[in-house]
């Protein structure tokens, strides 16, 4: 079967993860990257065992050996990147949010079905083995209906030393399009189904960046979930989806750390498989080296809609946050 070989856009500690990842599977290999620092990429690829360092995104798109560009830069910038690697040929995967509104998302999905390319978003948790027995136990009806599901992500950003692109608005920092990615299209896939309507609050970091942000999210069926994010304390990243018959803890729910299912408050499954980074990556590359294998375009797992669904819903919430300085979501 044909190896992928994948260029790498970005040089961040997640770029560095999925270049492990792609060492750890069969059939996909990182070979190059790209940087603004051509030093900086030496580094990067010296460090991740990567061949080739070229100077600028244009470059690795226009590479024939790559057949997979795996875009891992500011969410900002996005979009500008996805679109060079599509008009170049190549396929992509995107890092989470893959846009900023559903506008830029459909485009870009457009794009990728004229020329019959992969296009997907970063979506990883999806992929993990925790997560995909939690939504087994759902679907098999374990729980019964499920009415409520509650998730947080957060942690602390020092205010004196921030990560840029955690607060920077030139680089859509905030809690929302970091961790609201994450809290959004899990409870949609825990839910099966993406919000009809939706609602929130804030407390701003900056005038156009979020601190800390809630969503309360309607679902098809009577189903309604509450979803946290925030820069500004430390807070179990759990998820808890609650049924008629019982519930399903999820410790961690972003890196899969573990999941059980409780009915009458007894444990009566759960698993714990080891899903952390860089081999949490592991299930999403090799589900990526399928699809192209296969000529596979749209990933069933994390679809157009979820793409779309959620840039919506997430760039709309800023949109009302801030209206200064984010445009209507659509």
């Amino acid at each position: 079967m044909k190896e992928i070989k994948v260029g790498i856009i970005g040089t961040g500690g997640i770029a560095a993860n999925f270049a492990k990842a792609c060492a750890m599977t069969v059939g996909i290999t990182a070979v190059g990257v790209s940087s603004r620092s051509v030093e900086n990429g030496r580094k990067f690829a010296d460090a991740n065992g990567l061949e080739i360092v070229y100077d600028g995104a244009q470059a690795l798109v226009d590479d024939p050996q790559i057949d997979l560009v795996y875009v891992a830069i500011p969410h900002s910038v996005h979009y500008e990147h996805c679109l060079m690697a599509l008009r170049a040929g190549k396929h992509v995967l995107c890092e989470k949010p893959m846009c900023l509104n559903r506008r830029d998302a459909e485009h870009l999905f457009a794009e990728a079905k004229a020329r019959g390319l992969l296009l997907m978003e970063g979506m990883w948790s999806r992929f993990l083995p925790n997560n995909i027995l939690a939504k087994q136990w759902i679907d098999d009806g374990e729980i019964g209906d499920v009415r409520f599901i509650d998730g947080s992500f957060s942690f602390r950003v020092d205010p004196e030393h921030p990560i840029p692109r955690l607060v920077e608005y030139e680089q859509a920092g905030g809690a929302v399009f970091d961790l609201g990615v994450y809290t959004v299209e899990m409870a949609s896939w825990f839910a099966g189904a993406d919000p009809i309507a939706w609602t929130g609050s804030c407390v701003p970091w900056t005038d156009g960046v979020d601190g800390a942000s809630v969503f309360t999210l309607q679902y098809p069926g009577n189903l309604l979930a509450t979803v946290r994010q925030g820069l500004y304390c430390d807070a179990p990243a759990d998820m808890t989806i609650f049924g008629t018959k019982g519930r399903i803890e999820l410790s961690r729910f972003f890196s899969g750390r573990g999941a059980r299912l409780i009915v009458d408050e007894k444990v009566v499954k759960e698993s714990d498989i080891d899903c952390e980074l860089p081999k949490g990556f592991t299930w999403e590359a090799a589900a990526v080296r399928d699809y192209i294998r296969n000529g596979v375009t749209e990933s069933p797992v994390v679809s157009k809609e979820t793409t779309c669904n959620t840039a919506e819903i997430l760039g709309d919430m800023m949109h009302r946050f801030f209206p200064d300085h984010y445009g209507p979501a659509k």
